[in-house]
This record gives C-alpha cells, sequence and structure tokens, in this order.
C-alpha cells in the first residue's frame, strides 16, 4: 500500500525546455525524512507531508525528432522516519 496518495503522477504532453512539476502529498502517518532524486536534473522540495520534484525538459532526442515525440519518466526514491523507502514518478511525453 503507497504511503501517497498518488505515486505516479501523469503531466500529459510537455513541450520542449519547459519546467515541470508534481506534487506527491503524503496520506500516511509517516513523515518524510529525506528525498533522493533519480538524478541531479530533478532537484526535490519536501517537507514531512509533500514532496515536489521539479524537472526542466530538454529537447527531443535526434532520433526521434521525426516522431515528434519522446517520453520522460523521472522517479524519486522517498525515505520515511520508520526507516521505509517508496519510489515515487512523474511521467511525460515531450512534444514539439
Amino acid at each position: 500500500m503507497s504511503n501517497f496518495e498518488k505515486d505516479i503522477i501523469s503531466l500529459g504532453e510537455v513541450h520542449e525546455m519547459t519546467t515541470i512539476k508534481a506534487e506527491f502529498k503524503v496520506t500516511s502517518d509517516k513523515n518524510v525524512v529525506k528525498v533522493k532524486p533519480s538524478c541531479g536534473c530533478t532537484p526535490s522540495k519536501f517537507t514531512k507531508k509533500l514532496v515536489t520534484i521539479t524537472y526542466r525538459t530538454g529537447n527531443i532526442p535526434f532520433h526521434l525528432q521525426s516522431i515528434g515525440k519522446s517520453e520522460i519518466v523521472k522517479y524519486a526514491d522517498i525515505y520515511f522516519d520508520d526507516n521505509s523507502v517508496e519510489r515515487v514518478s512523474m511521467v511525460a511525453t515531450l512534444i514539439k
């Protein structure tokens, strides 16, 4: 069972060179103590009951430009005060 209202947030279609954010609300009685994003391109902020992950989209990779879109998946591992860990993700489709 997830500790979040949603552990995967779909942001739909987003344009190149856009900043996107996903907010994950904790619904359990646990408190967030640490967030470890998947990479340095997804900075995060958190309180005991809310995690916000931010990502600045780039350009569609060259090999996918003829299609005109590319899938984005970014995630972070969330550490709680009871030493449990849960992964949250944001997904989007990058378009021209």
